[in-house]
């Protein structure tokens, strides 16, 4: 029933947000019928890429109308072959949402990031509203602000390639939030201050998983951060400092979470002052005369095992070349830190501004076999009649 065509052609059309409220909550019902009753096939078909399902047992399990109805809002498309049906994205289960990415791992420079588990970890320990504004630069697909929006807050996420800003427009209306969210294209140095600027009547918390991935220019667009992987949290930092006082002051809270290179091995203790995130973070929270709290959340990562979850696709050589880039500069682990910053609450110890909490046990409860570098769709493995490209 399910057989695999080879997937060399450009990314899928952008998703087109559904026409009425009416639409978003049938697919939204549809899904989750889906998800709830045929876990598996579920999996199959939205969530392993490259599988081609048979139309008429996917009509049988699902019901006809139901399909035609995700044929219509394009979450199915029909192989030319005729006969088989495929997802052009990824749809993850969040809770009671879903959201749209592309598939991972695509080789595409303009690829939408799909969820990943420092997502997961971050939404885990979000403390933020309700009612503030919550805004996030580098939105993405917007997991993370619409998972904030949930809590009873407004939104507004920034990002500057067009094709995130759609699929985190879908998956604002396909989840009922559209309401309470807006989007803006751009770069987060014209938008974002002017973001800040422009409420005056909530406190502002900022919410962000910025790109992180050192390297050079060869590096995907949704990750690519400078040689050290700092340059999107450069920007931010530069972009707080020059802030008016009054703009600064509306700010309650920062949000972050990243990956930091680090100049330890996993086999040894780290502190604070071995991440190269941590001078940054710390430089933030002080323009805010607030404390930064900086917490591990797994075992540091070896970079080369590293390279190889995140870009599994890319040559051995390539994979071995970025990492020898990173040992040359000094670092020898790759941390996944949170970081959050509260405004206005320094300690009277300046030496109390960078508070450290190194990882000391399994996050999150998932077990120590599964990266964190890793997609959630890949913690679930496929039927063993999937034939995964």
């Amino acid at each position: 029933m399910l057989h695999s065509f080879e997937q060399l052609t450009p990314l899928p059309a952008l998703p087109v947000v559904p026409n009425s409220w009416e639409t978003s909550h049938e697919l939204r019902r549809i899904l989750q019928d889906i998800f709830i009753n045929t876990p598996r096939l579920a999996h199959d078909v939205f969530q392993t890429k490259g599988n081609f399902y048979q139309a008429k047992p996917l009509a049988k399990h699902w019901g006809k109308d139901n399909v035609t109805v995700l044929v219509n809002a394009g979450l199915l498309t029909t192989h030319e072959s005729g006969g088989y049906m495929n997802a052009p994205y990824l749809i993850t289960e969040w809770a009671d949402n879903f959201y749209l990415t592309d598939f991972p791992d695509t080789g595409h420079e303009f690829e939408v990031f799909s969820p990943h588990v420092e997502q997961h970890g971050m939404v885990d320990s979000l403390t933020i509203g309700p009612c503030c504004c919550v805004i996030e630069p580098f939105v993405g697909s917007g997991i993370l602000l619409l998972e904030a929006v949930r809590r009873g807050n407004t939104g507004i996420g920034i990002d500057m390639s067009p094709r995130a800003l759609a699929f985190a427009r879908y998956n604002a209306d396909l989840n009922g939030l559209a309401d309470r969210v807006e989007f803006r294209l751009g770069d987060i140095q014209d938008e974002l201050p002017a973001a800040i600027a422009e409420i005056n009547d909530r406190p502002i918390v900022i919410l962000a998983n910025p790109p992180f991935e050192p390297g050079g220019e060869d590096r995907p667009k949704h990750s690519a951060a400078g040689v050290d992987g700092t340059d999107a949290l450069e920007a931010m930092q530069k972009i707080f400092s020059g802030l008016p006082p009054i703009d600064q002051q509306k700010i309650s809270q920062i949000h972050i979470v990243t990956f930091s290179l680090g100049r330890k091995s996993k086999q040894q203790n780290t502190a604070a002052s071995d991440l190269v995130v941590a001078p940054i973070m710390a430089g933030m929270a002080e323009a805010f005369g607030g404390q930064c709290f900086l917490k591990e959340l797994r075992r540091p990562s070896a970079p080369l095992d590293y390279i190889r979850n995140i870009f599994p696709n890319d040559t051995g050589e390539d994979q071995t070349r970025v990492a020898d880039n990173i040992y040359e500069r000094g670092y020898r682990g790759i941390h996944l830190v949170t970081v959050s910053i509260y405004c206005g609450s320094q300690s009277i110890n300046p030496a109390e501004v960078l508070h450290w909490q190194p990882y000391r046990n399994n996050a999150f409860g998932i077990g120590p076999k599964i990266p964190f570098e890793t997609p959630l769709h890949r913690r679930t493995m496929p039927r063993k009649n999937a034939l995964v490209p």
